[in-house]
């Protein structure tokens, strides 16, 4: 992650303050509706190789000016540098390593404003793609073609294989999200406090295939993110090496209901993850979608027909909601500098978390 800005004390009226300049970053191109994704018919072999590097970041001096201003700066940054929430609460729920589906197209963008904003909070931060990137730890995968929505699901299989053999004792739950996923870890941490990484379980946001309210038509939509346990990912792993057949077909599908297919071939299957009230906590639409759609507004709409216990209105998602969907990189920004700060400290002290 990028360095943060230097800490001021709370007497540091005159004292200037050196902190990190945010880079340039080009305009994000539009992402495609996860629910419309078509895949390829073939599943090129794995070619794994991890890369990174140190991200840049330029310098400037600010001075200032008003001791009050100062003393709330201090107070916010020992807040933003304090240890993680994973360090504070709920220590017994382990690590978490997240892994982002995202494609060079992105790497300046969405993948940048990950790497800046939520997922500082992830023990491990990994990006799936077919190049490297300056400033971004890159798994880069033989895909076979050139990057596309076809190739979700074979890029998926590599990925949660890459995971099993290379990170399985590395993390206890193991975090697959898109580059225009914001996750509020601490909330997260939260949630898995009441589960073990030693059970075969995983969560997301549980939908029902085209309405068919069966348990066997059940999956979590990938937008809102998917959370596979140890035990799971180990289970998995195991099961992939010795029957590569174990990977759910046909091989051109979306590849988050193939992603629950195939969990369901080793008997794991969706759990309802709404919170005591019935308030969904992982957001597929998007917070203002999610709050705003009606089915009397948009009866045709096809949320409806996946999200059979949706409610509607400000009553449609927990308070502490995990994870939304279709955020675009100076909205990760703006939610980053909220959480953060939570609305008591000029933009300025957080000079990474500008949007460009």
């Amino acid at each position: 992650g990028v360095g943060a800005a230097a800490a001021v004390g709370p007497a540091g009226a005159e004292k200037e303050v050196e902190d990190v300049a945010a880079e340039e970053v080009d305009e994000s191109e539009k992402r495609p509706s996860a629910g419309h994704r078509r895949l390829l018919a073939n599943e090129p072999a794995a070619a794994v190789v991890p890369g990174g590097a140190v991200v840049k970041a330029s310098t400037k001096r600010r001075v200032v000016t008003s001791k009050r201003v100062a003393k709330q700066v201090a107070e916010v940054q020992q807040q933003h540098h304090a240890p993680p929430a994973k360090a504070q609460k709920h220590h017994n729920v382990g690590r978490i390593l997240c892994w982002i589906l995202t494609h060079p197209g992105n790497y300046k963008t969405q993948a940048k404003a990950v790497n800046n904003t939520w997922g500082r909070d992830c023990d491990t931060l990994l990006f799936i793609s077919s190049e490297p990137a300056e400033g971004l730890q890159v798994v880069v995968l033989d895909l076979g073609d050139k990057e596309s929505r076809e190739v979700l699901w074979p890029k998926s299989q590599q990925a949660w294989m890459h995971m099993f053999t290379h990170f399985l004792d590395k993390a206890e739950w193991f975090l697959k999200a898109d580059d225009d996923t914001y996750v509020v870890m601490p909330y997260l941490r939260e949630f898995l406090s009441h589960h073990s990484h030693k059970q075969p379980v995983y969560f997301g946001r549980r939908f029902n295939y085209v309405g068919d309210p069966s348990p066997n038509s059940t999956y979590y939509s990938g937008g809102a993110g998917i959370l596979l346990s140890h035990e799971t990912l180990r289970r998995l792993g195991e099961r992939a090496m010795l029957d590569n057949g174990v990977w759910a077909g046909p091989s051109s599908g979306a590849e988050d209901y193939l992603t629950s297919k195939t969990l369901m071939k080793i008997d794991i299957f969706p759990v309802d993850t709404r919170d005591a009230d019935g308030r969904h906590q992982f957001l597929t639409l998007g917070l203002e979608s999610e709050h705003h759609f009606t089915k009397k507004d948009s009866p045709d709409l096809w949320f409806w027909q996946f999200s059979l216990d949706a409610k509607e209105g400000l009553d449609c998602c927990s308070p502490k909601w995990i994870t939304t969907h279709y955020i675009k990189d100076h909205q990760m920004y703006a939610i980053e500098f909220i959480r953060r700060t939570r609305c008591q400290a000029p933009l300025n002290i957080f000079p990474y978390l500008t949007p460009p």
